[in-house]
């Protein structure tokens, strides 16, 4: 299968001990770091309208079909929902948007 030739020379595989190295890792760097008291801290308006206005148009929805043209026309009302929404989810640790579809598309390779 082309397909999965061409990814797998991009992607190699870890082998399970350099997988379990890196988690061990990462835990070691999870144990020594302290929370941020600014990255802990919840979302203000300013910082959702920010992020909103910065969304590109034009572009797919996900598996939810809300596009980033429907987020950037809810009106202030709704804006405050959604934040309440997300520093909810900050807030619990349970995020809704867990899922996501990846196509890969196979491109000739030119070299």
């Amino acid at each position: 299968n082309s397909m999965l030739s061409f990814y797998s020379d991009i992607h190699p595989t870890v082998d399970n001990l350099t997988k379990r190295a890196l988690l061990e890792e990462a835990d070691i760097f999870a144990e020594e770091s302290t929370p941020s008291e600014t990255l802990n801290s919840p979302f203000t308006i300013d910082e959702l309208n920010s992020a909103i206005n910065s969304l590109k148009t034009g572009k797919a929805s996900s598996f939810d079909h809300v596009s980033n043209e429907m987020i950037k026309s809810l009106n202030e009302n709704m804006r405050r929902l959604l934040l309440k929404l997300f520093n909810l989810c900050l807030r619990l640790g349970v995020y809704l948007w867990s899922k996501s579809v990846i196509t890969p598309l196979h491109k000739k390779r030119l070299y």
